[in-house]
């Protein structure tokens, strides 16, 4: 969303080389465009190494990462492939182009504005920052406490905390224009495409799919015992958000029984 808000100011194009904002990238990676991190087709290799530092690490240890690496997984724009690097890269563009930090950015262009008063992104120091936050659990039988660990501080692909009703928030924000254009938001839900045309089923940080063959938008992810699903299915104005503490619950079973049940009442409206 930082980045299309961008787009929207004038100060980022999707044709931008990432380079112009991120001018230390490595050789391997100068050709590498907004869009190839945007859409998932950048074949950057994933940084998950670096997590097992004994401190922690943020943004810059990222790109440190790249630079010790000697090239791209896949030609840049050929392929579809989950890239965490390239989400973090996104976050690290926001900076140079807005003059502002990404947390900063996010806070007054995002959660200010939705009334989202429980969010924030992750910084050092600031574990635990609401007084009602829940930990993550690990597998059954021992529903151990998990730990922290080094990549816990690194955001753009994740570090945010927030509550199911400030989700909810933001979810609400993305189905109907008012917080984006109707321009905007159509686009914030095309899919990208390879550089052959062929299309990835992946928008703007949301996968593209569909239930019993009513198109929905997706996104799941986990992280150290949190798990979450958000689904967006406009056509049926339905909305299903479900944050886990514990790693082994099965979010994806959970949300599809929402999805179904919500789709029978509505379907007898």
């Amino acid at each position: 969303m930082a980045i299309m808000l961008l787009e929207r100011d004038g100060t980022v194009a999707l044709d931008d080389l990432v380079s112009k904002f991120i001018p230390e990238l490595p050789e391997y990676a100068k050709d590498l465009k907004v869009r190839h991190l945007v859409y998932h087709t950048s074949g950057l290799p994933d940084y998950m190494s670096i997590c097992r530092a004994t401190a922690p690490v943020q943004n810059a240890e990222v790109i440190n990462f790249l630079r010790s690496e000697k090239k791209l997984l896949f030609t840049a724009g050929s392929e579809h492939e989950y890239s965490n690097t390239g989400y973090v890269l996104l976050s690290e563009i926001v900076q140079p182009a807005s003059g502002m930090t990404f947390p900063s950015f996010i806070q007054s262009q995002i959660f200010d504005k939705l009334g989202m008063t429980n969010s924030r992104v992750v910084k050092i120091g600031d574990r635990r920052p609401f007084p009602n936050q829940a930990s993550g659990y690990g597998e059954w039988p021992f529903f151990n406490l998990m730990n922290e660990v080094p990549c816990d501080y690194i955001y753009g692909d994740g570090g945010i905390y927030t509550s199911v009703e400030d989700y909810y928030k933001w979810l609400v924000a993305l189905s109907k224009p008012g917080f984006l254009s109707e321009a905007l938001l159509t686009k914030w839900f095309t899919a990208g495409t390879l550089d052959s045309g062929e299309s990835v089923r992946y928008a703007y940080g949301w996968g593209l799919d569909d239930f019993d063959g009513i198109p929905m938008i997706a996104h799941s992810g986990s992280w150290t015992g949190y798990k979450s699903v958000a689904a967006i299915m406009p056509q049926k104005n339905i909305i299903v958000i479900v944050l886990s503490n514990y790693r082994n619950i099965p979010i994806w079973g959970i949300a599809d029984e929402l999805l179904g049940k919500h789709l029978k009442v509505s379907s007898k409206k």
